[in-house]
């Protein structure tokens, strides 16, 4: 059934007594400001260009269409949204949580100061917003997203797996403890958020060209991550874990990585000006052809890690031991190191 094609869908007639329409078992209701329809059951029904607020708790929508409707203030707590169509709607100031979307499509939505907490969405979306959103607890599941914006939105907990990521923006968001499993993301970014340990495992990318910056990453876990040319701008990682991950061509500026655990991570061409690295243990490192300049290294151990041709320059060491490298006699040590092992032909 495509909503888009009108036959068959049933269009609410307006009149005296408000918006005449017949549910899915035959009940005939009318839509008004303020009224209550929950538990209620729309089948093929096209809602577009309607303007209301009322109670839809435990509503099921089927195969219905919403285009250019405002249902601000509305109450969709607990309702079942399958196989419907929405575009450019408002549901601002609504409470949509534990809603259920599925095989849905949404596509210029504004969810504005709405509460989605504990919804459950399999669905494609594009171009929707969701400012000063709470999405505490939700899941986004096998779906698809596209220039969504998230802005000053609270996503504790929030899960996203199986799903498409692309252009999709979080700025001032509090993400802590939420996952991101098994997903594809391009040109993805985290600006000025909390991702306090939060998981990304087994998140890769086709285009790369994530975006790091102002983030918290304490106690985040990372692992089997997989992205080029992505910057990381004044993060912080403290106490996190970074594992079998590739950050191939990436940036790194004004970060701070302390009591972190790197192992099997790709830095190869990367490069890394002003970083601080405090109390680090790593493993597996790839860095060749990586520049570290301007930067700082103490209290660590970074072992069996590949140098070839990396250069590091001005960078202070303090009680740093790098224990078996692999290296080039063109891989430019910090001053006053030596390496102990014979360096690979060129």
């Amino acid at each position: 059934m495509n909503p888009y094609n009108n036959t068959g869908l049933q269009v609410p007639e307006f009149g005296p007594e408000g918006y005449a329409v017949t549910t899915a078992s035959g009940l005939k209701i009318h839509l008004v400001p303020g009224g209550s329809y929950s538990d209620l059951e729309f089948d093929e029904v096209d809602f577009s260009h309607i303007t209301l607020k009322a109670n839809f708790t435990g509503t099921k929508f089927t195969h219905c269409l919403f285009h250019m409707v405002d249902f601000s203030g509305s109450d969709f707590a607990g309702a079942t949204i399958d196989d419907c169509i929405i575009t450019t709607s408002a549901f601002m100031w609504s409470d949509w949580s534990k809603v259920t979307l599925t095989d849905t499509f949404l596509h210029d939505v504004r969810f504005a100061y709405s509460d989605l907490s504990g919804a459950r969405i399999d669905a494609g979306m594009s171009k929707v917003s969701f400012t000063k959103a709470i999405l505490d607890g939700a899941t986004i599941v096998d779906s698809w997203m596209s220039e969504n914006t998230f802005t000053n939105a609270s996503c504790i907990g929030l899960k996203i797996s199986g799903t498409s990521i692309e252009e999709c923006s979080f700025e001032v968001c509090d993400l802590r403890f939420a996952e991101f499993r098994d997903s594809r993301a391009d040109s993805w970014s985290f600006e000025s958020s909390d991702l306090s340990g939060a998981i990304l495992h087994s998140v890769g990318s086709t285009t790369g060209s994530w975006l790091f910056s102002g983030t918290d990453l304490t106690a985040a876990q990372l692992t089997m991550c997989h992205a080029q040319a992505t910057r990381w701008i004044g993060v912080r990682l403290f106490g996190a874990s970074m594992e079998r991950c590739n950050w191939f061509n990436s940036y790194f500026a004004g970060c701070t990585v302390e009591h972190t655990t790197l192992v099997g991570v790709g830095f190869n061409e990367c490069m890394f000006f002003k970083v601080m690295f405090d109390k680090i243990s790593a493993s597996s490192l790839r860095l060749r052809f990586a520049q570290i300049k301007d930067s700082i290294i103490v209290d660590s151990i970074i072992r069996d890690s590949a140098w070839e041709f990396c250069e590091m320059i001005d960078v202070d060491t303090e009680n740093v031991d790098f224990v078996n490298p692999s290296y080039c006699e063109d891989t430019v040590w910090p001053a006053g190191f030596t390496p102990t092992v014979t360096p690979n032909p060129i």
